[in-house]
């Protein structure tokens, strides 16, 4: 298993490692219950719990309301260990229920520090925000803090 503590806001846990979620996120275990749970190949006969939607034999979510399991019947993980770009948007979906859940939201931005005040460049993609980020810390002295993606609580605060 593959756990992540993401900013110390929510746990996943999941049987595959997931690209999408940077390295520095990943923890040798999760101490409690994980907020979102996340299994990618045949998962059987699943002790159902909680509010729980069945999608065929391929989908179960379940428990959403407090320790969120998603179950995915994936051939394409069972035959070449990879998850579909429609698993992929899926799971992103589930991490941002989760944030809204704990009152953060994620937004794809770069976000930099400058002693007490940050910054935040939002954008389309491939129109420059990461090599922006980056002059800005290599040549103004800024704290690089993310280049893609950024959790902001309800308060506006960056994580």
């Amino acid at each position: 298993m593959f756990s992540y503590n993401i900013a110390d806001i929510f746990t996943v846990q999941t049987n595959f490692m997931f690209s999408d979620l940077p390295s520095f996120y990943r923890v040798p275990k999760v101490d409690s219950v994980p907020d979102l749970s996340i299994i990618a190949g045949p998962f059987g006969q699943v002790k159902k719990k909680g509010n729980y939607y069945p999608f065929g034999k391929t989908l179960l979510l379940q428990n959403i309301e407090n320790k969120a399991e998603l179950y995915m019947n994936s051939t394409r993980y069972q035959l070449f260990k990879q998850l579909s770009v429609n698993e992929f948007y899926l799971i992103k979906a589930m991490i941002q229920i989760v944030l809204l859940k704990k009152r953060h939201t994620l937004i794809h931005a770069a976000s930099l520090a400058k002693g007490n005040r940050g910054i935040l460049l939002s954008a389309l993609s491939n129109t420059g925000k990461t090599y922006t980020a980056l002059t800005l810390a290599k040549y103004h002295d800024f704290d690089f803090l993310s280049d893609d993606m950024t959790i902001v609580s309800e308060k506006g605060l960056a994580s």
